[in-house]
């Protein structure tokens, strides 16, 4: 069918590929300095934000119930503030999303996709 809403790895994946592309910037030299200057680097890296919230929005509630180790909320929420209030994005806060938050987000949903896999 069509219509049959995508099953939670789906949208898990989903959520990984935009983690690790943004995380790709960072590696290849995106530094705070760069992303508060450059108008590009702010919309990629709230767009991947965003994405990856809506992502794992679609994620059905019980698996997000019996996954505790995400931070659901805030993730979503982010997703929210960035896509709703835009005009106030504070992008050391987007930052530090990337750097401190990402790369174990990466970590726990590749495990977790890994781990549905089996």
């Amino acid at each position: 069918m069509l219509n049959a809403p995508k099953q939670d790895s789906v949208y898990l994946e989903d959520a990984l590929e935009y983690v690790q592309l943004e995380l790709q910037e960072v590696d290849n030299g995106l530094t705070l300095a760069r992303l508060l200057e450059n108008r590009n680097a702010q919309d990629l890296a709230t767009h991947r934000i965003i994405m990856t919230g809506e992502s794992l929005n679609h994620v059905s509630d019980r698996f997000q119930k019996s996954h505790p180790e995400i931070a659901w909320s805030d993730i979503i929420g982010m997703r929210n503030v960035l896509l709703h209030d835009y005009a106030k994005v504070n992008y050391e806060l987007v930052w530090r999303t990337l750097n401190e938050d990402f790369p174990g987000l990466a970590v726990t949903l590749l495990s977790l996709i890994e781990s549905s896999d089996e």
